[in-house]
């Protein structure tokens, strides 16, 4: 929309690809046996994520060929968790975390228009 032939506004929305990564470690050298010596105490998973962006910004051309621009934009890429176990004798303990992978963007700029 321009608000004035100087001035836009805009929205933008679509589809949102990263690649995102979670990891654990649990670390207990007083642990029986200690729990480094075990493999499944360390994790990290990273995946190619498909998720969502939606965002607004503006545009002022200040010169014949010159504008500054300045855009938000919001972006989910879901969610994302990871579990490790650790085993002492008869027992079993599992911790798992988990991640929420959103960002907030804010971006501004120069354009030379050809």
């Amino acid at each position: 929309m321009t608000v004035t032939p100087a001035f836009l506004l805009y929205a933008t929305g679509g589809l949102a690809v990263g690649q995102t990564k979670i990891g654990n470690q649990f670390i207990c050298p007083a642990c029986a046996p200690p729990a480094s010596t075990e493999a499944a105490t360390s994790n990290t998973n990273t995946r190619t994520s498909a998720g969502w962006t939606v965002g607004a910004g503006l545009e002022w051309m200040l010169a014949p060929r010159w504008s500054v621009k300045a855009e938000y934009l919001y972006v989910d890429l879901g969610s994302q968790s990871s579990t490790i176990t650790y085993t002492y004798g008869a027992n079993t303990s599992t911790l798992t975390s988990s991640v929420r992978n959103h960002e907030n963007i804010a971006r501004a700029g120069i354009n030379y228009h050809f």
